[in-house]
């Protein structure tokens, strides 16, 4: 008699993949996460559940400068900040290979974040020309609440020697609400009470569809894309003493996006490229307290095109990538409202705020164990969020604008290399702006450096990183001091690989800098804020019958990081 006893499939079964995310600084921050997969031959169920709750305390030192005619205002704030969050999102789906040439597959994502919330007090003084003119208490409560639903889809199949396919489709809605209480108290006692309300919704269909044909010792791709996203976003004043200039204000915005693509790739020799071109034909409606903006309810027709050459030699690779892209802002960009923030402080979106459109060179050189990167981007009118400008003539209104032309200059270098236990990676680089706005230039550069050294020692992974950069512009924003960071870390694998443990010490010695400065339309704002950044994280893994996804689905579409 034989017997004869089959060894079952790894991930055939139940597979599971469990972790705990743990950070503490001042308090606590924790995410958890399950994902559990069953597979029956070509057949996968998976299910995942993610929790995450987070608190980011800090403090901030701010101050806003106000030139006035014959002498300089001054708003100082110091506030106490607490803020947090708690979400959880379960997912769902199948995935099955109908044979080896199609597979299909579908998940549904729900996100709920049933509580945001932040609590500052403040502490506010005005001073005229180096005197005090007023002083008072703040304080602020702000609540949040979030919830969407994602279902995404997909088939990949080879229809034919000379035809694959691939389609993925999209529809995703969400529903948000913020509110908000500002309590002031002034020097006779007296308090004022600001209270607003707002809301916000949308909706987005899509679907992508990619076909690949050989086509001369090469491969053709070609498709097309569509979306249509709607958004509409409330802005409600419940009560307001004593803040001039709060206003309230109804947004909805409309687009229809189609587009169609083509490509074409080859190798030839140590030689491969790739070129192709994408067309765009974008209409949106914008309606403004219910009226229609022409400004922005507007047909837009663009073509995108794209061109890649590499060779490769041996140890050494170049290639040479150039790109036209768009990006659209987002939503909560293009609201029209007037928010109050605190005394003397409000922000805005801009419904007249444009995509951003750039053209971007890459050039990479890789010779053994370096690998050298450029990358030059031009833009046309790059968004911003939160540039300063005079409101009230007292106050400081942040409001997203558009830069009409800027450039950015980037360089890196790196080495790394394998010395017995150790495995050094060295890394220097630089960014440079080039943005002029209103009459201030934003072309400081900023030199960052890292030294990341990982020991494998007896199944231990240990290490030791270093990261600093200098002072310099960050777009409009200009970093006041050079920074640097510690990070120590040792990581474990035990029972046969199936359960990990990593402990990792951050900003060790406290020497990360938040001191930043902004100059726009003759205003500054300096902020210096502590983020408690010296921390301590612990996270632990357990897997068993471990096996790599299945599911091939992507995102159809841009549009859903508008939202």
């Amino acid at each position: 008699m034989i017997r004869i006893e089959t060894i079952r499939p790894v991930g055939e079964g139940l597979s599971a993949d469990l972790s705990t995310y743990n950070k503490y600084n001042k308090q606590l921050l924790t995410v958890e996460n399950v994902s559990l997969n069953y597979r029956n031959k070509n057949l996968d169920i998976f299910a995942d559940f993610l929790f995450v709750d987070t608190k980011n305390p800090k403090n901030r030192d701010m101050v806003y400068s106000i030139p006035q005619p014959g002498g300089l205002t001054e708003i100082k704030t110091s506030s106490i900040e607490r803020d947090g969050a708690r979400s959880y999102t379960p997912q769902t789906g199948f995935n099955y290979i109908i044979n080896k040439n199609h597979t299909v597959g579908a998940r549904y994502q729900y996100n709920k974040l049933p509580e945001q919330f932040g609590k500052y007090e403040k502490e506010v003084e005005v001073l005229e020309d180096g005197v005090l003119a007023d002083q008072l208490h703040s304080k602020q409560q702000y609540s949040s609440s979030n919830e969407s639903h994602y279902v995404n889809a997909y088939y990949n199949g080879t229809v034919s020697r000379w035809l694959t396919v691939k389609v993925d489709a999209d529809y995703k809605t969400t529903d948000n609400k913020i509110g908000s209480t500002v309590y002031n108290t002034l020097t006779d006692g007296t308090r004022e009470d600001i209270i607003t309300a707002n809301t916000s919704s949308s909706d987005l269909y899509a679907g992508r569809l990619v076909l690949t044909t050989p086509l001369w010792n090469g491969k053709l791709t070609y498709g097309g894309q569509f979306s249509h996203t709607k958004n509409r976003q409330d802005s409600h004043v419940i009560e307001n003493m004593g803040a001039p200039g709060v206003v309230p204000s109804s947004n909805d915005v409309t687009q229809d996006l189609f587009a169609g693509f083509i490509s074409y790739n080859r190798s030839f020799g140590n030689f491969s490229g790739d070129v192709g071109v994408r067309f765009e034909n974008t209409s949106s409606e914008y309606i403004q307290n219910g009226e229609r903006v022409d400004e922005q309810s507007k047909t837009y027709r663009n073509l995108f095109p794209t061109a890649r050459i590499s060779y490769q030699h041996n140890k050494f690779q170049t290639e040479l990538a150039y790109r036209n892209t768009i990006s659209r802002p987002p939503y909560d960009y293009l609201r029209s409202g007037i928010f109050y923030t605190a005394p003397y402080s409000y922000f805005s979106g801009n419904p007249l705020l444009q995509p951003t459109y750039k053209n971007s060179l890459t050039f990479t050189a890789m010779w053994q164990k370096f690998l050298f990167m450029l990358v030059y981007d031009s833009y046309k009118d790059l968004f911003v969020e939160g540039l300063p400008q005079l409101y009230l003539d007292n106050s400081i209104l942040l409001k997203s604008v558009n830069f009409e032309k800027s450039q950015r200059l980037s360089a890196t270098f790196n080495y790394s290399t394998t010395l017995g236990v150790w495995r050094p990676n060295v890394e220097m680089g630089v960014v440079k702006d080039f943005i002029e706005y209103g009459g201030e230039s934003y072309n400081d550069p900023v030199y960052s450096f890292s030294m990341k050294n990982s020991f494998r020692i007896k199944g231990w992974q240990l290490g030791l990183d270093i990261t600093a950069r200098t002072k310099g512009h960050r777009s409009s924003d200009y970093l006041e001091k050079a920074s640097w960071n510690t990070t120590v870390y040792a990581s474990k694998y035990f029972l046969k690989n199936k359960l990990g443990v990593q402990v990792t010490g951050s900003d060790i010695f406290n020497t990360v800098d938040d001191k930043w400065s902004v100059n726009a339309n003759n205003l500054k704002i300096y902020s210096d804020t502590s983020m408690y950044r010296r921390s301590v994280h612990l996270r632990v893994s357990y897997r068993f019958n471990a096996t790599p996804k299945r599911y091939r689905g992507s995102a159809s579409t841009d549009e859903l990081d508008r939202f």
